[in-house]
């Protein structure tokens, strides 16, 4: 007589990531009852769903977010005995979040502390490249937020790798002869689908104006571009992304086509150039200006932008 096998089948991997994301989905849902969702939904979907009993047990594994998730502020800083030192990279880094309309948390705040130094030989020697150290703030913060929903290790070392290497010939080597895919632990996917950790944004070498035109569609114009050839490039882009992201969230803007959104980021971009201009060499200080002759032209006011 055939003995029989003893054990379960592993559950596989894709109906543990829904079961899990489900409950990351629904925090203040009862467990029963969102046990019976999930049952039906994965019924729905073909698939066949995991007994009650361990869907309840992967539902435990679902972190909510948590305090570290919250937005960070420097009281944030002291309270999670985040280094002074980082500071003033750390305020940097959150002004550059807040024109680019991106969430800078305080789990964010603690990798930067880590990974501040990134880029800093790209740019200024004192002071980090905004965009790729979120960049990299985020890839780090994922992965933790991954990991810890699927109870697995927390491993970084093919993160390690890209961040102490690339871009570069021996960087490029190292992926050509296969040696970076020993680092990669296949267990850990790049995003639990459905769920609060999203895939992370794509910031690298990017301004907080190309971040705002991206996420309009529009970045194949690269406008923000040439405010590198001025004095006040930090400060002019910022602004352009605040008021590009302010004429896009008008009822206006809902009704135009690609082409006269781009005629938009245009003349704002020319607008924003040359007011930078004059406050470079001193004619004028700036500091209230406004797009008069976009709002105007539009009929975009306040009731559309600031919503």
């Amino acid at each position: 007589m055939e003995k029989r096998k003893r054990g379960r089948q592993p559950l596989p991997r894709n109906i543990e990531e829904y079961v899990i994301t489900a409950a990351m989905k629904n925090p203040g849902m009862k467990r029963l009852a969102l046990a019976e969702k999930v049952e039906q939904e994965l019924k729905e979907k073909g698939l066949k769903p995991p007994a009650q009993a361990t869907m309840l047990k992967l539902f435990q594994k679902a972190p909510d977010k948590t305090e570290e998730d919250k937005p960070w502020s420097i009281g944030k800083s002291v309270e999670y005995h985040l280094s002074p030192e980082a500071t003033s990279d750390l305020l940097l880094l959150w002004s550059w979040c807040l024109a680019a309309g991106l969430e800078f948390t305080i789990r964010d705040a603690k990798w930067a502390c880590y990974l501040r130094d990134v880029g800093k030989h790209w740019g200024e020697p004192d002071k980090p490249i905004p965009s790729i150290l979120y960049y990299w703030c985020q890839s780090y913060s994922n992965r933790e937020r991954i990991c810890e929903a699927l109870a697995i290790d927390f491993e970084t070392r093919d993160l390690d790798a890209e961040y102490s290497l690339a871009p570069s010939w021996e960087w490029h080597t190292a992926v050509y002869v296969g040696e970076m895919k020993k680092l990669r632990n296949d267990l850990i996917p790049e995003t639990l689908p459905n769920s609060g950790i999203p895939k992370k944004v794509f910031t690298w070498g990017y301004s907080a104006g190309d971040v705002v035109e991206h996420s309009l569609g529009i970045d194949t114009y690269k406008y923000s571009r040439r405010l590198e050839k001025i004095g006040l490039t930090e400060e002019a882009d910022k602004v352009y992304a605040y008021w590009l992201r302010f004429i896009s969230k008008s009822e206006q803007w809902k009704t135009m086509d690609f082409e006269e959104h781009s005629r938009i980021a245009a003349s704002l971009f020319n607008q924003v150039f040359n007011q930078a201009d004059k406050i470079e060499k001193g004619t004028e200080k700036g500091w209230a200006w406004i797009p008069t002759d976009i709002l105007t032209a539009y009929k975009i006011n306040d009731g559309g932008g600031t919503k």
